[in-house]
């Protein structure tokens, strides 16, 4: 977090209780869906797109365990998408990570999905860009998660 200077960040409330910072100059929108609504983050000089979306997941005994959250958050990325380790420093909540490639006309756009979980609480996190450098460099924006 050191490269993040708290006063360039701002915070944002999502649902459930999770919270997560951007540079205070990128642009936001909200987009209801009836499988979830969606919040958007991205920068006005990059096609880098910051897709998220929060779950409350409770099943007959209470909240959903992390095996739960973690089946759900894999059958929502694509099937041609790897799984990828990268080193968040977010201690307090399982992650999984997956990444690929898509082609958009003639544009190859990269995609990561990372699934951030905590009993019967699942935070889905896309981003998207066609710059690799985009996303690798804001990766680090996932360590900014945090819970009410």
């Amino acid at each position: 977090m050191s490269e993040l200077l708290r006063d360039e960040l701002k915070e944002y409330s999502l649902p459930n209780g999770w919270k997560i910072s951007f540079p205070k100059e990128w642009e936001h929108e909200y987009e209801p869906y009836p499988e979830g609504d969606q919040y958007l983050f991205f920068p006005s000089n990059d096609d880098l797109t910051f897709r998220i979306t929060s779950y409350g997941v409770e099943n007959e005994s209470g909240y959903a365990p992390i095996e739960v959250l973690g089946e759900i958050f894999r059958n929502t990325c694509e099937k041609s998408m790897k799984k990828k380790v990268f080193d968040f420093a977010c201690k307090d909540f399982e992650i999984e990570c997956f990444e690929g490639t898509t082609m958009e006309g003639w544009k190859r756009i990269r995609k990561v999905s990372v699934g951030v979980m905590v009993e019967g609480f699942l935070l889905i996190v896309n981003m998207f860009a066609s710059n690799r450098n985009s996303i690798e460099q804001s990766l680090r924006y996932i360590n900014t998660i945090c819970r009410e």
